[in-house]
């Protein structure tokens, strides 16, 4: 365990005895969160460790609202002080502070624990199947929130093309979302119709129980950080990940490229290789391909909007082809039910 005082970030590190892997873990003494995370103050929570074994239970103590300086907004939470100034203390964000304490755990009185309709694997049985199914290979994780249509998937189905010996982990955050999304256990079902439409043996499928901040680049590494746990050698890193839009502007809150700038100082320290990927786009003439050679070769990509999309959706109406999978659109259409 390492403590860095000047951001009183706590590093907790543990080496697995058998394969000489080490698998990082996050926390902090004062941790400074975003309302958003919606952690209740007096709540508790059970801390395990990779045998499932009671290690410490951590007590929400306070909260409360801070001024933001510009210290504090740009380094702890990456926010842009200008953009803080005009904000209300009520849409500020809330400083939780969570103690962390060695467990007192009655096995025979466990705590309450959170139901879900889907298993949701942990790191260890993930790296177990891995070791499995691809053992020696190379793993590169894709985090996203929403349902795959065609042209993410062109792009992680290119992923073992310019990693070699690898397969990816297609590893979607199933939690909630923000208002509007589509709900996680819909999006499973989307998940699992691709997986058994593409039968693609270069993927392997799982399902992460973890909410969305949309907190941009730190964010970022914390998804970084997860899958590492979860086996991952490389990391899917794409345009504004885990960006979200100004309250003000409307306009996208963070550069479209911060994370990768940010997560890319982390390389070396978290062991984990940054795979970058522009965008893929479908063109009548030679189908899909990357944004920059449809442009040399002059092809016009095809588009549709977010709004036609949707129309498609209420009405029950076909959606292309080349922009989303039938098997994808019937579930959010309910068609197979």
């Amino acid at each position: 365990m390492k403590e860095d005082n000047d951001n009183m970030t706590l590093k907790v590190a543990e080496i697995d005895k058998q394969s000489g892997t080490l698998h990082l873990y996050g926390t902090s003494k004062e941790a400074d969160l975003p309302a958003v995370c919606a952690i209740l103050c007096g709540s508790s929570r059970i801390c395990r460790n990779g045998a499932e074994q009671s290690v410490a239970t951590a007590d929400i103590t306070a909260r409360k609202y801070k001024k933001c300086s510009r210290l504090g907004s740009s380094s702890a939470l990456g926010m842009k002080p200008t953009k803080m100034a005009t904000l209300t203390p009520e849409d500020r964000p809330s400083h939780a502070f969570a103690v962390l304490s060695l467990a007192s755990y009655d096995s025979s009185t466990p705590m309450p624990q959170p139901s879900r309709h889907w298993h949701h694997k942990t790191a260890a049985e993930i790296r177990a199947e891995l070791n499995e199914v691809a053992p020696g290979k190379n793993v590169v994780a894709f985090q996203n929130r929403n349902p795959i249509h065609q042209a993410h998937y062109q792009l992680i189905a290119r992923a073992p093309s310019q990693v070699e010996n690898s397969v990816v982990l297609v590893h979607p955050t199933c939690g909630p979302t923000q208002p509007g999304d589509i709900e996680s256990d819909i999006r499973i079902l989307t998940y699992k119709a691709l997986e058994e439409e593409v039968q693609n043996p270069d993927l392997v499928w799982a399902y992460l129980p973890y909410s969305m901040k949309m907190a941009g680049p730190r964010e970022v590494l914390q998804h970084m950080i997860i899958r590492k746990n979860f086996g991952a050698t490389h990391f899917i890193i794409g345009r504004d990940m885990a960006g979200t839009k100004s309250t003000i502007t409307g306009e996208d809150y963070y550069g479209p490229y911060e994370a990768h700038e940010l997560a890319a100082q982390f390389e070396d320290e978290l062991a984990l290789t940054l795979v970058k990927f522009e965008n893929v786009v479908f063109t009548d003439d030679e189908g899909y391909m990357g944004e920059s050679e449809a442009k040399e070769k002059g092809l016009k990509p095809k588009k549709l909007s977010g709004t036609e999309f949707r129309r498609l959706m209420r009405a029950g109406e076909p959606v292309p082809d080349w922009f989303a999978f039938k098997c994808v659109i019937d579930v959010l259409q309910g068609k197979n039910a």
